[in-house]
């Protein structure tokens, strides 16, 4: 096998792993992306001009 074929081979397999990658993180989103529903409304609080520190206030905006 030459260089160029070499590097396309392993140009091809980064790409399949990068595709398992993100077909992965988006089949199981709830288990792996557990924080982003408190990033998500800790930054809906501040757009209100809200603290985002304070937990009592930010259970508020999620629940609403």
């Amino acid at each position: 096998m030459s260089k160029e074929g070499l590097k396309r081979f392993f140009v091809g397999l980064l790409l399949l792993y990068c595709i398992w990658l993100v077909v992965r993180v988006a089949a199981d989103s709830e288990r792996l992306q557990w924080d982003f529903k408190v990033f998500y409304h800790a930054a809906k609080t501040h757009a209100a001009g809200l603290n985002p520190y304070d937990v009592k206030i930010v259970s508020e905006i999620a629940e609403a």
